[in-house]
């Protein structure tokens, strides 16, 4: 209060005086009519862009310094910690394997190289047991090499680096699918699951990865590649035919049942891009005949003209325009196609592991 009256004595009439206060302590009464602002991030930054950043801050005064805009979250943040420091008795225990990492402009990332250079802020032991290490490595790349020597299915890194950059550019994105197998033999999976951010719209400090173990997921380090192959196409050809065809194209359903359809059309296909089902290309090699390769080829086109990645396909339309009937007869017309790819692919596994010594 001393300070407030010393102040207030000495300004002039183009001075203001503000009281910038901590969230929880109420303004005295003599300095009530003041200016105030608390010690809270949007307000602190509300504040200063008041301050720098808008036009007549004072009658007739140009913005004092707009080139702040950009760093006022953080500037926000550095006041409100020094106002309200964090609890020093709340600590964060992970109960999952976990780490932070930093990474320089998430949103310009282009290559892996650029993943791999981020720097690790904190791996927890659990983490650390994952990938084989006793401490802590500095960079991300370091840390993931080691991965290498127990798999050379990088579809999980691929995976985390978009996720990564999407976020990094505020954008919408799925998460991760593919899984990666860990030197103690599990099988594991990564889950971006939060971020530090400097202030709201700050600046991403870290992102934070946590990583579940994956105990329905299969081993193929050991299985023959053409075996594994055909064993993850048939299974999302099961699938398909039973969580789709058959739960979709025999009875009838409501508009109401076309956000579920199209919710596990995506379910069935980022699973199966994640575990790698082969392409046409891929999966026509796996086939002896090449009348079963040439089956194969013009199943895909069928396929195409319905759904696509373009979402022009005759299914993709009525999904999205809610067309019942349609959606029921293309299922229909679908189910045949999946029974005949289900007998082939079947009876070709079973050749195949008839042969396999």
């Amino acid at each position: 209060m001393f300070e407030t009256g010393l102040f207030e004595g000495q300004q002039s009439s183009a001075d203001r005086l503000v009281c910038l206060h901590h969230p929880d302590i109420a303004i005295p009464d003599p300095i009530d009519g003041y200016h105030a602002v608390a010690a809270i991030s949007d307000e602190v930054e509300k504040f200063l862009r008041m301050v720098f950043i808008n036009e007549n801050p004072l009658y007739g005064l140009d913005p004092i310094n707009p080139a702040l805009s950009d760093s006022l979250p953080e500037i926000a943040n550095r006041i409100v910690t020094a106002i309200s420091p964090p609890r020093k008795n709340l600590i964060k225990q992970p109960l999952l394997p976990w780490i932070e990492i930093s990474v320089d402009n998430p949103q310009s990332m282009e290559h892996m190289d650029d993943l791999n250079s981020a720097t690790i802020r904190y791996a927890n032991k659990d983490a650390l047991d994952l990938f084989d290490f006793l401490d802590q490595p500095d960079t991300w790349g370091d840390l993931v090499k080691v991965i290498n020597k127990f798999s050379t299915d990088d579809r999980w890194q691929n995976e985390l680096f978009h996720v990564i950059r999407k976020i990094g550019s505020g954008r919408k994105f799925e998460q991760i699918h593919a899984v990666f197998n860990t030197a103690a033999d599990k099988i594991c999976r990564p889950i971006v699951c939060a971020i530090d951010r400097l202030g709201k719209q700050g600046k991403i400090d870290t992102f934070q990865i946590s990583f579940v173990e994956e105990v329905g997921a299969i081993n193929t380090s050991e299985i023959p590649t053409d075996l594994s192959a055909l064993s993850t196409t048939l299974r999302y050809a099961f699938r398909f035919r039973w969580e789709i065809l058959e739960k979709f194209g025999q009875s009838d359903i409501k508009e109401d049942d076309i956000e579920a359809l199209e919710n596990a059309l995506q379910r069935i296909e980022h699973d199966a891009e994640s575990r790698g089902v082969s392409d046409e290309v891929s999966l026509k090699s796996l086939f002896a005949s090449e009348s079963e390769a040439n089956e194969i080829s013009q199943m895909y086109k069928v396929y195409y003209k319905l759904r696509n990645p373009e979402g022009t396909g005759k299914l993709d339309i009525a999904i999205r325009d809610k067309d019942t009937q349609v959606v029921r007869d293309v299922l229909n017309n679908l189910l045949p196609l999946n029974r005949r790819f289900l007998n082939m692919t079947a009876e070709r596994f079973g050749n195949l592991v008839s042969n396999t010594s």
